[in-house]
């Protein structure tokens, strides 16, 4: 059987329920699942901000690591008591159709707040060797993204670049690690930070403790007389989009990997874009894991403390709404999940 969280009604706790695991099919992995990790689309999707309300009740989550328990025919990229983290974002291997569960119980092709989880081939994908499984977890989302933003849309290579980031959640924090590791000068770095709490945490560790953080977006004068070549914005807010485009240089480019909410729309400059200001948005940081996982892999290593920075706290699984409440009210930047 599987214990799964599953969201009924929207901005309400989420509800424990057992189904039975149905027969693999064609392309399908199964999945014991260690840990897995909530993210803020997770928190947008429970607060109704996708406003998908006939998929209810279903199954959330995008992320975890675990074992590899069976594999349906035609799977050949992992096969059982393998090692392995889940992602949202599609690699290499055979799709595959969501699973279908009894109750009416709706699912995507990957959802992990659950002890297993079935998803097609191209969702799961080997850790690789000397990553331990809390770590793994932060490869399904949150480090592929703020990382793969850095290096697959930001020219890193150039000299000096100035940056700023509008939010430090864990796709915020990641394009930081990515930007130290590839020895972007850290006064050169500014955060957009309007969390206290958040702040004080981060600057406990060593790698931080010269980076500017700010409250909020001020005007462009005050916040950086040279303006910033890029700005990279995970608030999920439209406004902050819109204000970012404010502080770039007339040939910088803000990037977004947020979830401004369904129907909204941004309101831009036209003559921004005519003086050459670029916006663009980013699905995964653009990432490729059978090209890009080296990269992960290193800022993994190279920051041994790279679980602390993230998962302040861990739960139990059973403990899953109380780590969903403590992420609302800010008091916890990743919460990780155990099973």
């Amino acid at each position: 059987m599987i214990k799964a969280a599953v969201i009924e009604k929207f901005n309400t706790k989420l509800k424990f329920i057992k189904i039975k695991i149905p027969n693999l099919l064609y392309g399908q992995v199964l999945v014991k699942n260690k840990f897995t990790s909530i993210c803020g689309s997770q928190i947008f999707e429970i607060n109704g901000g996708r406003k998908n309300k006939k998929f209810l009740p279903h199954m959330l989550g995008h992320e975890s690591s675990g074992v590899v328990m069976a594999v349906g025919k035609g799977v050949k990229k992992v096969k059982k008591k393998d090692k392995v983290f889940l992602s949202w974002i599609i690699n290499s291997g055979k799709d595959a159709q969501a699973p279908k569960f009894q109750k009416g119980i709706n699912s995507g092709k990957i959802a992990t707040f659950s002890t297993y989880s079935i998803v097609p081939e191209n969702r799961v994908n080997l850790i690789p060797k000397k990553i331990d499984f809390k770590s793994a977890s932060l490869l399904g989302c949150a480090l592929p993204t703020g990382a793969g933003i850095v290096f697959n849309q930001i020219n890193v290579k150039r000299k000096s670049i100035s940056v700023c980031i509008v939010g430090s959640g864990g796709i915020g924090i990641s394009a930081l690690l990515a930007l130290l590791f590839f020895g972007v000068n850290k006064k050169s770095i500014t955060v957009i930070e309007s969390n206290t709490l958040r702040v004080n945490f981060l600057k406990t560790f060593d790698q931080f403790k010269e980076i500017n953080f700010q409250s909020k977006i001020n005007n462009k004068e005050k916040l950086n007389k040279y303006f910033y070549d890029y700005v990279i914005e995970c608030s999920g807010s439209s406004k902050q989009i819109e204000l970012s485009l404010d502080i770039i240089k007339n040939n910088g480019k803000v990037i977004f990997a947020s979830h401004p909410h369904k129907n909204e729309r941004l309101k831009i400059d036209p003559f921004d874009l005519i003086l050459g200001k670029k916006i663009e948005g980013s699905w995964g940081g653009l990432v490729k894991f059978d090209r890009d996982i080296k990269y992960l892999v290193k800022i993994i290593k190279k920051y041994k403390n790279i679980h602390k920075i993230f998962f302040n706290k861990t739960y139990d699984f059973n403990a899953i709404n109380s780590a969903i409440r403590d992420m609302r009210l800010g008091k916890v930047i990743r919460p990780l999940i155990k099973f």
